[in-house]
């Protein structure tokens, strides 16, 4: 068993840089998908008043959603 051991004390520490390089992944990839919904939230809350103050017509302000929506 002492081979258990010394494999266990010589891998745990790249073992847990992969941890942490998976769970960063992750955390990265679900921020990401967050800030661009925030990010056409605001988009489309601009064209909206935009839209209410005369700006641009209710044809421009749907178009302007629609390829919000698509990318």
């Amino acid at each position: 068993m002492d081979w258990l051991n010394a494999l266990n004390t010589h891998w745990a520490p790249v073992l847990w840089i992969l941890l942490a390089g998976v769970s960063l992944l992750i955390w990265y990839f679900a921020l990401r998908g967050k800030h661009r919904l925030e990010i056409r939230n605001a988009a489309i809350e601009v064209h909206r008043r935009r839209l209410q103050t005369g700006e641009i017509s209710k044809e421009e302000f749907n178009r302007l959603k629609q390829s919000l929506s698509t990318n």
